[in-house]
C-alpha cells in the first residue's frame, strides 16, 4: 500500500510471460537503486531470490539480514577474495537449490545503477549463472527480461511501467563443451541485452540524450493516448531511430527543439501539465481542497521526518526515492498510531479516535489526488497570465512548439 501511494500511477505489462513451471533467471535494467528490486518483488507473485554485491555481505548483522531478504552475494575482483570462483560457485549452487525449489534469481546484469535511460555493456555473471544452472541439470531453465520504467528518477509521486518480455530459451546451449563455454556465454550475454532492449527506453545516442528526454513529455501526448504502455513504445520508436552515433535526424532533433527547450525552462513551463483546463476541475479542485489541506497537516511530520532524512544522511541521489518509499511505508502507520494515541490521552474514546484517524487517512488518500489537479490549474494560469500580458517570448514558445509537434508527426513513428 505504501509502495503503490509513493506512485501516482503503476501499470504492469506482460507478468503472465514468467512460465510457472520452469526454472527462471529474472534480469532487469537498473536505473534507481533499492527501488527497482522492491518493484519487482512487489509485483510478483512467486519468490525472488536476489544475487548482489558481496561487499555489503561484510559486517555479520547485515550478512544475517540480507540473507534473510533472500540475497545472496556475488564476488567481484575488486571485492579481493582469495577463491573468486570458488566463492561464486557456493552461491551459483545455493541458486540452483532454490531454482529446483521454484524461486525466481533475480540479477541485474549492468552490474551497477545509474538514474540515465541507457543500457550499459552486460557483466558476464548472467551467463555464468545460466550455463551454472544447466550443467547441475535444470535444462530448461528459461531467461525472463524485465524492463523498469521510472517517469522521474529523483521526484515522488510519478509514474512507473513494468514491462516483462519474452523467455530467452537456454535449451540451445544445454549441449556446450567446456571449449565452447566463452562462446556461449557471449551469446547468452547477447540475447539478454537484445531481451533488455525491447522491454526499455535505451537512448544509445548521447549526443541527443538531452534533447530527447525533455521531449519525452510531449512525446507522450502525440502518442495519441493516455496508456502507459502506448506511450513507452511510441517513445522507445523514437529512440531507436535517433541510432547510436550522431546522425541526420539527431541534428534535426537538436536543431528543433532547442527554443523550444530554452524557453520552456525560462518560462517554468511544464508540458506535462500543459492541458486544456475545465469548470469541472476547477470545480473539483474546491470541493476536495478542505481535506487535502487537512492531510497536509496531519502528515506534515512524516514529510518533514523524510525529508530532512534524505537530505542530510543520502549522499547518493538515486537513493532518495528508495529511502522515501521506505519511509512513507514505515513511518506513517506509526506516526498514525501516535496520533490515536494522543486523541485517546485528550480522553476521546477508542472507536471515536479510530474514526478521527480514518478520516486522515481517508483526507490523505483524496490529497494524493487533489496535487495534480492543483498542478494543471497552476499551470493553466501560468498560461493565462503569459496570454494576457501578450508575453513576446511565450509567443515564440508556442510558435517553437507548433513546428516541433509538426515535424515529430511527420516522422511516421
Amino acid at each position: 500500500m505504501g509502495f503503490r501511494t509513493f506512485f501516482s500511477r503503476i501499470k504492469v505489462v506482460g507478468m503472465e510471460k514468467i512460465p510457472a513451471d520452469r526454472p527462471v533467471i529474472l534480469v532487469s535494467n537498473h536505473q534507481n537503486a533499492m527501488l527497482d528490486p522492491l518493484v519487482l518483488c512487489i509485483e510478483s507473485k512467486r519468490q525472488l531470490h536476489w544475487l548482489t554485491r558481496a561487499d555489503i555481505f561484510k559486517k555479520p548483522a547485515i550478512n544475517k539480514l540480507l540473507r534473510n531478504l533472500n540475497m545472496l552475494p556475488v564476488y567481484r575482483e575488486r571485492d579481493r577474495v582469495d577463491d573468486l570462483s570458488g566463492y561464486n560457485k557456493v552461491t551459483f549452487d545455493t541458486c540452483n537449490e532454490r531454482l529446483k525449489a521454484g524461486a525466481i534469481i533475480c540479477m541485474f546484469p549492468e552490474g551497477t545503477h545509474r538514474g540515465k535511460k541507457q543500457l550499459v555493456p552486460l557483466k558476464k555473471g548472467v551467463a555464468r549463472l545460466a550455463l551454472n544452472a544447466i550443467e547441475s541439470g535444470l535444462h530448461n531453465t528459461c531467461i525472463i527480461p524485465v524492463g523498469i520504467e521510472y517517469e522521474d528518477y529523483y521526484n515522488y509521486r510519478k509514474e512507473l511501467l513494468v514491462v516483462v518480455g519474452e523467455p530467452i530459451d537456454l535449451a540451445p546451449f544445454k549441449s556446450a563443451t567446456e571449449s565452447e563455454r566463452p562462446k556461449a556465454q557471449t551469446d547468452i550475454i547477447r540475447l539478454v541485452r537484445m531481451g533488455l532492449e525491447e522491454v526499455m527506453i535505451d537512448i544509445e545516442n548521447d549526443h541527443a540524450y538531452h534533447e530527447a528526454i525533455e521531449l519525452k513529455p510531449l512525446f507522450n501526448k502525440l502518442s495519441g493516448s493516455n496508456d502507459l504502455e502506448i506511450q513507452f513504445r511510441y517513445f522507445q520508436r523514437f529512440t531507436r531511430a535517433l541510432g547510436k552515433t550522431k546522425n541526420t535526424l539527431s541534428e534535426a532533433l537538436e536543431e528543433k527543439s532547442k527554443s523550444y527547450i530554452q524557453l520552456k525552462k525560462q518560462l517554468h513551463i511544464q508540458e506535462k501539465y500543459f492541458q486544456r483546463n475545465s469548470i469541472f476541475k476547477m470545480l473539483l479542485l474546491g470541493i476536495l481542497f478542505p481535506f487535502a489541506g487537512l492531510a497536509a497537516i496531519v502528515f506534515y511530520p512524516v514529510y518533514f521526518i523524510t525529508e530532512s532524512f534524505v537530505k542530510k544522511v543520502v549522499r547518493d541521489p538515486l537513493f532518495n526515492n528508495s529511502i522515501r518509499a521506505g519511509f512513507w511505508t514505515f513511518v506513517t502507520p506509526v506516526w498514525l498510531l501516535i496520533l490515536w494515541a494522543l486523541l485517546l490521552l485528550t480522553g476521546m474514546s477508542a472507536l471515536v479516535s479510530l474514526a478521527v484517524i480514518a478520516g486522515a487517512v481517508l483526507c490523505g488518500i483524496i490529497a494524493l489526488q487533489w496535487w495534480p489537479l492543483w498542478n494543471i490549474l497552476k499551470e493553466a494560469r501560468l498560461h493565462n497570465k503569459y496570454k494576457g500580458q501578450r508575453n513576446s517570448l511565450y509567443e515564440q514558445w508556442l510558435q517553437e512548439r507548433s513546428a516541433l509537434v509538426t515535424w515529430i508527426t511527420g516522422l511516421e513513428l
